[in-house]
């Protein structure tokens, strides 16, 4: 039997029958009882006609029902696609064009009398070819792309997080990230193939519920992104000290942290596991950085995981030596083969690496290091910039609280760098300081032309910089 996600519960029903999976509020799962709702929700929507192959929008709330519908889903071979539960009727019809479905399911489906005894002796035939899910990113595009995953991609990818992590039945788990986004749906993934007990909180605007529940369900483990465990530590400072003891493990991802900030979270928990993946929705947890092991590579993204190739390729697709920037290729059995409608960018050569968009190099040890999103890059004069680095060296400045940096059309060089800052209150910027500062880590045409002061950089809900509404913004200023 192949390792994939809904086995696993079946072998954790089957051996741990009374074990806890599932906790929202009042509302508790056993993983018997667990696999029995699995099997009725799977059952309802065969009754409403729903086959194999079939495609269903899932609203992706943060509570049982969406997990049911979603296993159910998986146990007939149909393809799940959860949206952002805030996602109004507009994107909903647009998404639903895209997948050529009418199936959109928000919650328990209301099963008709005359339907109910339409669907009986279902049994689960999956394969580790069969699409399990569309997962949509807008990443380079405008527009969102449906991600294709197979159920051998999602098994796959949840067997390398586990084996890094080393997460197991033992552990409690808190899931408080969207399961519209790779990372929290991956999370929820990987702990049923873990066979923990995942307790459900819808994100982390009320810290308090947030350690009540690390209190009340002995919580050990959770994944989060850097922009909420800054929230954290802005909120309730040094509260999550009293559970050095007690978690075992935190996962962060899906967008940059600053080194600072990583010192910080080990200092913190000195004891738990801390790391840090690099990945997209296409290519899942690539690298992993050990805060405490890697201690001498934490401005790197980490290296690869098991099964995982990363290469540098140059634009016709040929590797290049260590310390050689060039775009970030993977290639590993997590790796997506394709979108829905978008064609998928391959390489002349090594046309089975997945591109990642980013700049980047490996050193001898096996780090990679990121110079920025390819096509963040700014062309200054004929010069590349990629801004990640200038933002970092900004956000180090006394009274600069977080910034951006964008390109701008300029007479002389084409684009020029305009810096958007966020600044304290309290702090009076002097922008000739600022500039000489720069001046001494950075080349003459990385240095901003312009400065801008503005109250908050707007992010999308998994942490990263909307940097094209940004742009547009001051294009057109």
């Amino acid at each position: 039997m192949p390792s994939l996600i809904l086995n696993s519960i079946f072998l954790n029903a089957k051996n741990s029958p009374q074990k806890i999976a599932l906790v929202e509020n009042e509302n508790v799962l056993t993983y018997k009882d667990f696999l029995s709702e699995i099997i009725s929700r799977a059952s309802d929507f065969a009754a409403l006609g729903v086959r194999k192959n079939h495609k269903l929008i899932l609203i992706a709330e943060m509570n049982i029902d969406f997990i049911l519908n979603y296993f159910a889903c998986h146990f007939l071979s149909a393809v799940a696609a959860p949206i952002d539960k805030n996602s109004n009727d507009q994107s909903v019809e647009s998404y639903k064009k895209i997948l050529s479905t009418n199936y959109v399911f928000k919650g328990k489906p209301e099963i008709f009398n005359s339907n109910k005894n339409k669907a009986k002796h279902l049994s689960m035939d999956i394969h580790i070819s069969n699409i399990a899910d569309i997962l949509f990113t807008t990443g380079t595009t405008s527009e969102p792309k449906g991600v294709i995953l197979s159920q051998g991609n999602i098994s796959a990818a949840a067997i390398h997080i586990n084996a890094f992590l080393k997460n197991t039945s033992f552990d409690n788990e808190l899931l408080c990230m969207p399961f519209s986004h790779s990372f929290g749906l991956t999370r929820l993934r990987c702990a049923m193939m873990a066979g923990s007990t995942c307790v459900l909180i819808d994100g982390l605007s009320r810290p308090k519920s947030f350690f009540k529940k690390i209190d009340d369900h002995n919580i050990t483990g959770f994944g989060i992104v850097p922009a909420g465990w800054a929230f954290l530590r802005k909120i309730a400072k040094d509260k999550i000290k009293n559970y050095k003891d007690q978690i075992k493990y935190i996962e962060l991802g899906s967008s940059p942290m600053m080194i600072d900030d990583k010192l910080d979270i080990t200092s913190c928990l000195p004891k738990t596991h801390i790391c840090m993946h690099y990945g997209s929705t296409e290519a899942s947890r690539s690298c992993f950085l050990d805060f405490n092991k890697d201690v001498k590579f934490l401005n790197s993204v980490g290296s690869p995981s098991d099964g995982v190739d990363i290469a540098i390729l140059d634009e016709e697709g040929n590797v290049l030596k260590h310390n050689q920037e060039g775009q970030v290729a993977i290639s590993g059995n997590m790796v997506s083969s394709s979108y829905i409608n978008y064609k998928k960018d391959t390489y002349k050569n090594n046309s089975n690496f997945h591109r990642m968009g980013d700049i980047g190099y490996l050193n001898k040890e096996g780090f990679l290091f990121l110079a920025g999103r390819s096509s963040d890059i700014i062309n200054v004069g004929g010069k590349k910039v990629a801004p990640q680095e200038v933002e970092e060296l900004l956000k180090v400045i006394s009274g600069i609280k977080d910034c951006v940096c964008i390109g701008v059309p300029d007479k002389i060089s084409g684009e020029s760098l305009r810096a958007i800052l966020v600044v304290d209150e309290k702090h009076e910027i002097n922008y000739p300081s600022i500039k000489k500062f720069l001046h001494s880590k950075l080349e003459s045409h990385k240095i901003p032309s312009s400065f801008d002061i503005v109250d908050k950089i707007p992010y999308t809900n998994s942490g990263k910089i909307k940097r094209k509404d940004l742009k547009m913004k001051y294009v057109k200023s």
